[in-house]
């Protein structure tokens, strides 16, 4: 089994590690998560990692002859109630991202 959570892979790596049987195991974050939000402060927003969607990466392990078995995406609603939290909440992201 190979996990993933958020770092970037090649699925031709993943299907070269994997045995038959074997599990492919991930959690991303799509280039679609916020769009609204970063597109409302910046019209001419650019995504930075536009192929990085469920659809397109799910293509292109098919195209390996991967099964897949479970793909789902979720992208909760998410407000703000003060200018403050609007400010706050991109720092906190940058923030873990650094760190990790």
């Amino acid at each position: 089994m190979i996990t993933n959570s958020h770092a970037d892979f090649d699925p031709k790596i993943i299907k070269n590690n994997l045995k038959i049987g074997d599990y492919f195991i991930s959690q991303k974050v799509s280039s679609l998560n916020k769009y609204s939000l970063s597109h409302f402060f910046n019209s001419n927003y650019i995504q930075a990692y536009p192929d990085n969607t469920l659809l397109i990466i799910s293509v292109k392990f098919q195209n390996l002859d991967f099964e897949i078995i479970v793909a789902k995406t979720y992208q909760p609603d998410m407000a703000f109630f003060d200018v403050g939290a609007i400010v706050y909440y991109p720092l906190i992201i940058r923030n873990s991202s650094i760190q990790r």
